[in-house]
């Protein structure tokens, strides 16, 4: 049986085959003013398309026409002022770097929960937690020419314990003349690559590929080289794959400059003092104690104050912390504990706000 039709104007049921109403005569066919309205639209639906389409394509002209612009320009897409600048040197990718902490960014700090008051039975012991939340790196402020890359150099030592095949990256900087310094990475004594630092007091991360290493023991060197000025070198870490080597944690260090006094590196910044205080230092407290705070590192004497071109320096690796402690006879009373840290503001730190805690005890 077909389908039972009826008429669009009056609902009469409608023969099969039939397309005019036999009750009201009403043609039950599309008019062709309906046909023209159907046409219409779809015209105009096919036009607003082919015009989005278009403008699609422009617009991704615009966008293509930005990116290689950008990429000539050695910028980053992901920021329009172009200062993430990229450059590719043969393998070794090099990109400049804005995190935090920034270029030079120092800062030692102590809080009232990190300082603490220790009865030892025939005296006490004043605790307290110094915290490095900037940056620490390893400087040189001198090199010389050197056809074989151990002008100013570094080495670490560090052990795998899975063979990986893996990116080395090191942040590194420069602010010697232009245009910049050479650097050098060895490992195992075998030659990774060299790169160019710009001089523009800016840290860079630098990327070595697919670098095979071993299961077991160790060192990569880093140097500056092959120039006929001063170089400057800064470095703050080198990651072998996802372990991280501090600068400031070098193994040895060392140099070929004529001057022996100008050779190997240093620590930047070291040797901070920590004031322990019974009261406040600007108000008649009295002076417990000075120390100086951190791990000891064998730096390069730049300054000429040493015998042997070498001295011991003390530091706080990044994002580290030291406890530093000292001995009190107090009497039972009451006490303000101030450790005060950088007292001879030696050190320009981004935040001075934070350089000393007070603690309240009662001695009883």
């Amino acid at each position: 049986m077909g389908t039972i039709r009826y008429c669009k104007k009056c609902g009469a049921t409608l023969p099969e085959g039939v397309n005019v109403c036999p009750n009201c005569g009403m043609l039950q066919t599309s008019s062709s003013k309906s046909v023209l309205s159907a046409i219409i639209v779809v015209m105009l639906v096919t036009a607003l398309l082919g015009v989005s389409f278009f403008m699609m394509l422009e617009d991704i002209s615009k966008e293509s026409e930005r990116f290689f612009e950008n990429s000539n320009n050695g910028n980053s897409m992901g920021d329009e002022g172009g200062n993430n600048s990229f450059v590719s040197q043969g393998e070794i990718m090099l990109l400049k770097d804005f995190s935090s902490p920034g270029w030079e960014e120092f800062d030692y700090a102590v809080e009232p929960s990190g300082v603490r008051v220790i009865s030892t039975g025939t005296g006490y012991v004043i605790e307290a937690d110094v915290r490095n939340l900037g940056l620490c790196e390893a400087r040189s402020n001198y090199g010389w020419w050197s056809s074989d890359g151990r002008s100013c150099w570094g080495e670490w030592d560090f052990e795998f314990n899975d063979s990986e095949t893996v990116d080395i990256q090191l942040r590194v900087g420069d602010n010697s003349p232009e245009p910049g310094a050479e650097y050098r990475v060895e490992l195992d004594g075998s030659h990774l690559g060299d790169f160019q630092v710009p001089a523009d007091d800016s840290w860079y991360i630098v990327i070595i590929p697919d670098v095979f290493v071993s299961a077991g023991k160790h060192t990569v060197f880093v140097g500056t080289y092959e120039m006929d000025f001063h170089p400057d070198y800064y470095l703050d870490y080198i990651k072998i794959g996802d372990l991280r080597l501090e600068g400031e944690e070098y193994s040895r260090s060392g140099g070929n400059d004529p001057n022996s006094d100008l050779q190997g590196l240093w620590v930047e910044p070291s040797d901070v003092k920590v004031q322990f205080w019974d009261g406040s230092p600007n108000d008649g407290g009295v002076l417990i104690s000075e120390k100086t705070v951190g791990v000891p590192q064998v730096a390069s004497d730049h300054k000429h104050l040493y015998l042997n071109n070498t001295f011991v320096t003390h530091f706080i690796p990044s994002n580290g912390v030291y406890t530093v402690n000292v001995s009190w006879d107090g009497s039972r009373e009451f006490h303000k504990i101030y450790v005060v840290v950088d007292p001879y503001d030696e050190l320009e730190e981004v935040d001075e706000t934070n350089n000393v805690a007070v603690k309240t005890v009662n001695l009883s």
